[in-house]
């Protein structure tokens, strides 16, 4: 089953609704902001995209649970005309990559995937031992402070969601204003960023040297007991490495059908209009945490007593390591955590031609004329001449006419591309010399659905003299005559009446209208007895009509 096809068939119902000739609603969207719509189809008479619209397929809820949002694998999006106005190319902004944007696209696409949060606080501290000696025990020296605990690994970015499967933009005809541009954005979901690592914890504080004191519960006098040594500070735990970025989404695949003309080298692929499928960006590494800071100094030395006075202090205890630093930037952060991986691309952009059958038989629009027609709607040839001509017809829904002919042999007309728009046909026509004349119909051939005749657009008329009245005259006399036909031109610069022989004059020469022309013959005393031929010209035309006046 063919893309079109299945289009028709799942959305045939909203279609007939608006495309129906005897039943439907013209329904016509100007999208100049964000339009978030939650069906699967998107159908319009008409689609306006105006200076950074945003055209958002959303999740629904599923018929199981109406709290659970999913998408559907396929949304299309159908009108009659697609017009584009404003708008920039996909990478004119990366940053902001749909920022004033003309876009059609799915609500994930426009936001990454959830970031990899930051740990709220450090890692735990090293133990202390603040209290100074108060047993009896062996040892002077003061317990070093405990070192801090590292810091945890950030917490990992989210991956970024897949696409739905593809998205089918079917335009019959498609109109875009200069230096616009629409991007049809079917990209995966980009993965959010790591997040950064835990700081580590702080060292804990050493304890005091003891002081020196005698033991009376040994034997003897004097110092038993030197003062001891302070603890060294507890050194400050590692920041933890940077959350991994999560990866990209995978991309669906994009399928245009239009008529023939906008898939070959018009809107959709001259680059009016960009696409973007090629798999979500991945997420970036998440940096590591800070160094915990080392306890800031050690335990205090013991001092002697009097039963110690030749005793020395003993030593103060050395600062933890290591002191906190400012975090890294991540591009330079050994311990930053691993980028994610791009997401999955589609299939390339699909290009297809609208085919007849089905719904598509109720998108072209009917060519309207306007009342007055073909302006003008009358044409000459020669009696065996070629001749051309230019007209015009106004209306409405003429930009999907692709081509036209006459139903009069011999009468060629063209559409003129360059001057013409969707209200207004500039026509062309070349009359062979021996072309029909009479009533003509105009044939219209158009992108996609049947023709359409403007029956009698037009006549052709033949130049010919059929008769001259009177059809004879007496020598010596001026005789004022009427000259009958068809396709004189009173607007002719060349105007000429003439007739054979010697000693007739034709004066006074005056084209009346298209079928009269009146002069005056001035005959001659000396002229031939006998019959003339006469013949009529004006601007290009000429005949002549054998034997059309006699001198009697």
């Amino acid at each position: 089953m063919s893309d079109l096809t299945t289009a028709c068939t799942t959305c045939n119902t909203v279609v007939d609704q608006i495309f129906n000739p005897t039943t439907g609603t013209r329904q016509d969207q100007v999208i100049s902001g964000d339009v978030f719509f939650p069906d699967q189809c998107f159908v319009r008479d008409e689609i306006r995209f105006l200076n950074g619209g945003r055209l958002i397929f959303t999740p629904r809820p599923t018929r199981d649970n109406r709290d659970k949002l999913e998408y559907l694998d396929t949304y299309y999006v159908i009108c009659r005309r697609l017009t584009i106005i404003g708008g920039f190319k996909a990478g004119d902004n990366p940053d902001t990559k749909f920022l004033r944007n003309n876009v059609i696209t799915w609500k994930d696409r426009i936001q990454s995937a959830k970031a990899g949060n930051n740990f709220g606080s450090a890692a735990a501290n090293g133990p202390s031992f603040n209290g100074a000696w108060n047993d009896q025990g062996q040892g002077n020296d003061g317990k070093d402070g405990g070192t801090g605990t590292p810091g945890a690994k950030g917490n990992p970015g989210a991956n970024g969601r897949d696409a739905p499967k593809q998205v089918v933009v079917i335009a019959l005809e498609v109109e875009v204003q200069p230096l616009s541009h629409l991007v049809i954005d079917w990209d995966g979901q980009d993965g959010g960023d790591g997040g950064r690592g835990q700081n580590g914890g702080k060292g804990g504080a050493a304890m005091n040297g003891r002081i020196g004191q005698s033991d009376t519960t040994w034997p003897g006098t004097g110092c038993d007991r030197q003062p001891g040594n302070g603890g060294n500070g507890g050194n400050g735990g590692d920041g933890g490495p940077g959350g991994d970025g999560g990866n990209g989404g995978r991309a669906g695949d994009i399928i245009v059908i239009s008529a023939k003309e906008h898939i070959t080298t018009g809107a959709f692929v001259n680059g009016s209009v960009d696409y973007v499928n090629d798999g979500g960006a991945p997420g970036k590494w998440g940096g590591s945490g800070t160094g915990g800071a080392g306890a800031p100094v050690g335990g205090f030395a013991g001092l002697p007593t009097s039963e110690c006075s030749n005793a020395s202090n003993g030593q103060a205890g050395v600062p933890g390591s290591p002191f906190p630093t400012p975090p890294l930037p991540v591009d330079i952060d050994p311990n930053r955590g691993a980028m994610g991986l791009p997401g999955n691309p589609g299939n390339s952009p699909s290009f297809q031609e609208i085919q007849a059958g089905t719904c598509a038989d109720l998108l072209p629009l009917p060519m309207v004329f306007d009342a007055t027609g073909l302006v003008p709607n009358h044409f000459c040839r020669g009696f065996s001449l070629p001749a051309t001509g230019d007209a015009s017809v106004t209306g409405q829904n003429f930009a999907q006419a692709t081509g036209v002919t006459a139903s009069l042999a011999g009468v060629t007309p063209s559409i003129k591309p360059l001057t013409s728009t969707d209200t207004q046909l500039d026509l062309h026509f070349q009359f062979a010399g021996n072309s029909g004349i009479g009533a003509c119909n105009l044939v219209f051939t158009r992108d996609f659905g049947a023709n359409q005749t403007l029956n009698n657009a037009l006549t052709v008329g033949k130049f010919e003299l059929l008769s001259v009245t009177p059809n004879n005259g007496n020598k010596g006399n001026a005789v004022s005559v009427t000259i009958s036909g068809n396709c004189f031109d009173p607007t002719a610069l060349i105007q000429q009446v003439l007739i054979s022989g010697l000693s007739v004059n034709v004066l006074n020469v005056v084209v009346v209208d298209e079928h009269t022309v009146q002069c005056v013959f001035d005959i001659a005393n000396l002229a031939a007895s006998g019959a003339r031929d006469v013949t009529v010209k004006t601007g290009l035309f000429v005949h002549t009509k054998i034997g059309g006046f006699t001198i009697n």
